[in-house]
């Protein structure tokens, strides 16, 4: 999704992009409010002061995130929790 498009060659070294607080909602699909929920409660990557009143995420750490969510099936509700194990 991010991609290493992400990282772009800087004096030799590649910088890491840094998602916006515009932007996080569109590359995520959830609500900034959620957003600031899940890093409240520690599931979510932790924004980064890039600047005064600037703040941001790195776009490897949501990208990692975002490979981290479980797989829903076709068949299976959103937010329906897997019968796993039995249990």
């Amino acid at each position: 999704m991010l991609g290493n498009a992400a990282d772009q060659a800087f004096g030799g070294f590649f910088m890491e992009r840094i998602i916006r607080p515009r932007e996080i909602s569109k590359a995520t699909g959830l609500s900034r409010t959620s957003i600031w929920r899940l890093e409240a409660k520690g599931e979510f990557p932790q924004r980064r002061q890039v600047g005064p009143g600037a703040v941001g995420w790195l776009a490897s750490e949501v990208e990692d995130w975002l490979r981290s969510r479980p797989v829903v099936s076709s068949t299976q509700e959103v937010g329906q929790k897997r019968n796993v194990g039995g249990e």
